[in-house]
């Protein structure tokens, strides 16, 4: 299992004599295609929070929190300044960390889509310095809106690999 999103395929299968199923290249011409590859809801779910992104978020976050105090600077700035500075880097670079980490065969647009939409979501639910100048933190309603969206996220499917569902895909 890869890191990124992985669209669904159709590619030829067919049983052998032991009874079971081949995928490979081995497939006769007049193979139907029945096999479907990609990965489940769960699976989904998992791979478009932007995890790296949001462990780099907590780590500056918790300095941040730390420097808080009143006049609350780090070297001569406010730090609500950095802290929207760190929150939309941050979100800015979700896109472009996704599209590096990418591979032949993911569906990395719709990951990066995916990834940068639900990062301001996982920037409140850890109760990030930044996205508390916009809405003051709540825990109760922090936790309602990360298993919403949650459950909505899984639900974003990518679309087969070559734009024709039923067609093989071919490795090469």
């Amino acid at each position: 299992m890869g890191r990124l999103v992985t669209p669904t395929r159709i590619v030829p299968a067919f049983r052998t004599d032991d009874g079971t199923e081949s995928v490979d290249g081995s497939a006769p011409q007049n193979a139907s295609p029945t096999k479907e590859l990609g990965d489940t809801y769960l699976e989904r779910v998992a791979k478009y929070v932007p995890a790296e992104v949001i462990a780099f978020f907590i780590f500056a976050n918790s300095i941040l929190k730390q420097s808080l105090t009143d006049p609350g600077t780090m070297a001569g700035y406010p730090v609500m300044s950095i802290a929207l500075v760190v929150l939309f880097g941050a979100w800015l670079i979700t896109p472009i960390y996704i599209w590096r980490i990418g591979s032949p065969g993911d569906a990395w647009i719709l990951n990066a889509c995916m990834a940068t939409a639900l990062f301001p979501f996982w920037a409140y639910v850890v109760d990030g310095v930044g996205p508390t100048y916009f809405l003051p933190y709540d825990g109760h309603l922090a936790s309602i809106v990360l298993g919403a969206v949650s459950l909505v996220s899984g639900l974003i499917k990518p679309g087969d690999a070559h734009g024709q569902v039923g067609e093989a895909v071919e490795d090469g």
